[in-house]
């Protein structure tokens, strides 16, 4: 189903810190493992039933990563996939089941291939942003600016799954995990000073209906 046969693992990281939460990983975690490719999930390790659920998948290596904040598992996974030897590993949140299922294997169709290729971003088409709360679509739409601004690129930098090459994996497991999502823009513009190549590949990602509400938690969140 990839575009790159035997040279992508996937790296992401899972915190199923309710119910609701956990039946949303459940599935969306089982529909990555069904695409085929390896996994490292970087877990939280503190709801026992969802460790065993995550245990029970074939192929996935479960990295514990009870200490941190979501960037520090974020790296966790990522130097445990680099291990993997593959040339890209693809970075995912845990959440994204419709991407998943119905947008991962366009997404490596349309990757370029050249051996100069440094990042490759999953990105949403202008109409699929708006269905994302308003607060989100602000600060994501100035750091996507930005962005713009700085590659001479203009397009969505903020969605989420995302190609990188093994070169830039040390680059960004070095980080101070305090640098936030920071992490993601980091590593397009060292992915640039690499004089490596980075490429948007736009499509339909709606909001999922159960994100889209803006309410005073998804302010605080995004503040």
């Amino acid at each position: 189903m990839t575009a790159f046969p035997g040279d992508v693992c996937v790296a992401t990281m899972a915190w199923a810190r309710d119910s609701g939460e956990e039946r949303i990983l459940r599935a969306s975690l089982a529909a990555l493992h069904g695409t085929g490719l390896p996994m490292t999930v970087a877990d939280k390790g503190d709801n026992v039933a969802f460790t065993q659920f995550l245990g029970g998948l074939r192929g996935v290596s479960v990295i514990p990563s009870p200490a941190g904040s979501l960037v520090a598992q974020v790296q966790a996974s990522l130097r445990a996939a680099g291990s993997a030897g593959t040339r890209f590993v693809l970075y995912t949140e845990p959440d994204k089941e419709d991407f998943f299922a119905a947008r991962l294997a366009s997404f490596f169709d349309r990757a370029p291939r050249h051996p100069r290729v440094g990042v490759v971003l999953a990105a949403r088409t202008r109409a699929s942003f708006a269905t994302f709360p308003a607060i989100q679509q602000y600060t994501e739409g100035v750091i996507n600016h930005l962005m713009g601004e700085v590659t001479g690129q203009p397009g969505d930098y903020s969605y989420g799954p995302m190609l990188l090459t093994r070169d830039l994996l040390p680059e960004v497991t070095a980080l101070n995990p305090d640098v936030g999502w920071g992490w993601r823009h980091f590593a397009v513009c060292r992915a640039m000073r690499m004089a490596l190549t980075v490429h948007l590949i736009e499509d339909d990602h709606p909001c999922p209906v159960e994100q889209r509400l803006d309410d005073e938690r998804e302010r605080t969140h995004r503040l």
